[in-house]
């Protein structure tokens, strides 16, 4: 996200195929930045609207599963690089 017009919000593609999901995004030392729900349009790679560094950041998944179960999908808690 640089707000050039093109890949100005990161997100994870097939979210709404999913009951409940939300994505969280991290910095490198854990620190939430946002949380998305399938109807948002993704991260614009700001917090609290100014634009973070390129760097690495990190995220995670959790959804509720056929059961009604919370479930964390560890194999989707892994990292991205912004670019700038």
């Amino acid at each position: 996200p640089n707000a050039d017009g093109n890949n100005d919000f990161w997100r994870v593609e097939g979210l709404e195929t999913l009951s409940n999901p939300v994505v969280y995004i991290f910095d490198r030392y854990g620190k939430l930045l946002k949380q998305l729900s399938p109807t948002d349009p993704g991260w614009d790679g700001t917090f609290k609207g100014t634009p973070l560094p390129a760097s690495d950041y990190w995220f995670r998944l959790d959804y509720t599963n056929q059961t009604g179960e919370r479930v964390e999908a560890k194999f989707l808690n892994a990292h991205f690089s912004l670019k700038r």
